[in-house]
């Protein structure tokens, strides 16, 4: 996920296959946070300062109003609870520790998941997913695991199936007749070793709402996992909107141009004359429908930084890979590995190129005196332009994921900073200054007033200029005339 247009191929392949909720492992992005997509997307990310592991979810745009709340556990484990028409759905994305680590590592890991877990309201779908590094193999252990896995169960499958059954989960993977491909969800680098290590679980009461687990050998993002995917049918309920909170913002910049002008103002007046008693509420009718007709809304969609040629290459790769899958040929390997450095040149090309466009037209801003395009274009030249929602923290430094953590936080913080003096007596006393002795209490030399000034930029000095002279005016209007 740190290479640069990673996270724009994965939510393509995310449109490609009509994925709703994404889970990720391995993304190496440090700290917690949330963040919106170019697509508006919610990815929710949780990791640890160094940027080791790290996992993550993608929620699609459309379901972003189901999301109740989430928890970045660690830099392994990360959770969060969307709303439904049934019932609450709890997701927990986990990066289990690999087969040859440390039994202290995996039993610290496998201790936190175990926490998290227990945490989950029973009443709740659950869904446990993600690289657990585990194979669970096809001895039946039921409800657990069924008959369909693949390979032998390894330790990390013990755990993963001791885990499963104290907190009464079915192992997907493992239930359902496909052929050995679809199962596989690593492939080793040289494509001779192939295991399932990759899992979804969901909990044994709505085992019936999962109606297939199987990996897609179509989709690619350069990884050695395969995409892993699970067919659930439950509605998820998201809330409802108003008609009030839909009114999109209106283009007024085109009001810059004359001919958009002449052809407004007719719009209005006409609309105008029409009505007889007109007030407050008809009137921002009339100027809101002129302003649909004529200037129309502005498309909040973000401009696409990833060139055409770069995406027909990512094309072309997906397509190499596929072939690949079929026959290891050492011809086609090298062919992947030309196309993947090509594409890493190509991205940074294009980073380059959106930054320089965008300098441009900021340079172009300045010299057309549009202060708000130019504040715009420094946002996105500094990186504030990238939206993103991290949570508020509470008084000890955790962070608070929900709405209404985040509400009552709010008020607390303005209440304990608005406090207002309700005894009268202490507004009439005299403020205790202590005097710094360090600070001469003398007038300002020139040299000072100098200094000072230069120390301005040019907008404040402009304005202090614009004062000065203000104040000579009044002076000289004052003096008495003889």
């Amino acid at each position: 996920m740190k290479e640069q247009s990673k996270l724009a191929q994965i939510e393509k392949e995310m449109i490609r296959y009509k994925v709703k909720i994404l889970g990720l492992s391995g993304i190496r992005w440090p700290d917690q946070g949330e963040i919106s997509t170019s697509n508006n997307n919610i990815l929710l990310y949780s990791g640890n300062p160094a940027g080791e592991h790290g996992v993550g979810i993608i929620i699609e745009k459309t379901l972003r109003k189901s999301l109740l709340i989430w928890k970045p556990v660690s830099n392994r484990i990360i959770s969060a609870r969307l709303n439904s028409k049934v019932k609450k759905i709890t997701i927990v994305q986990c990066y289990a520790p690999t087969e040859t680590a440390t039994a202290e590592v995996k039993d610290e890991f496998y201790e936190q998941l175990t926490s998290v877990l227990s945490s989950v309201p029973k009443s709740d779908i659950l869904l446990l997913t993600g690289d657990f590094n585990a194979k669970v193999g096809s001895v039946k252990t039921w409800p657990t695991i069924g008959l369909r896995g693949t390979g032998t169960r390894n330790n990390n499958g013990e755990r993963l199936r001791d885990i499963a059954e104290q907190h009464g989960l079915v192992i997907g993977g493992t239930i359902f007749p496909h052929k050995e491909i679809p199962k596989y969800t690593w492939v080793s680098p040289d494509g001779r070793t192939k295991n399932q290590i990759d899992h979804i679980c969901i909990a044994q009461r709505w085992v019936k709402s999962l109606t297939d687990v199987r990996t897609g050998r179509g989709p690619d993002a350069k990884s050695d996992h395969m995409f892993l995917t699970a067919d659930i049918k439950i509605k998820l309920a998201a809330k409802r909107v108003t008609e009030g909170s839909r009114l999109k913002r209106l283009d007024v910049r085109k009001l810059r141009t004359e001919a958009t002008k002449q052809e407004f103002v007719p719009s209005v007046q006409q609309k105008i004359s029409r009505r007889q008693n007109l007030n407050q509420k008809l009137t921002q009718d009339i100027y809101r429908q002129s302003g649909e007709e004529v200037l129309g809304t502005v498309n909040h969609q973000k401009k696409e930084w990833i060139s055409d040629e770069t995406w027909a290459a990512i094309e072309q790769r997906r397509i190499i890979r596929q072939q690949l899958l079929i026959s290891n040929d050492p011809t086609l390997k090298d062919s992947h590995s030309s196309i993947c450095r090509k594409i890493k040149k190509m991205a940074r090309k294009d980073k380059r190129k959106f930054y320089n466009d965008i300098a441009r037209d900021a340079q172009i801003a300045a010299e057309q005196n549009n202060a708000r395009l130019l504040h715009r274009k420094k946002d996105i030249l500094s990186n504030k332009n990238h939206r993103k929602l991290r949570p508020i923290k509470d008084k000890n430094g955790s962070l608070l994921t929900s709405t209404q953590e985040q509400l009552r936080r709010w008020k607390d913080y303005f209440a304990e900073t608005n406090t207002h003096v309700q005894n009268t007596e202490l507004e009439d006393q005299e403020p205790n200054i202590r005097e710094d002795p360090t600070i001469e209490r003398g007038a300002p030399t020139i040299r000072e007033i100098v200094e000072a000034i230069k120390k301005l930029n040019s907008i404040e000095q402009r304005e202090l200029m614009a004062f000065l002279q203000s104040c000579l005016k009044q002076e000289k209007l004052q003096q008495p005339t003889h």
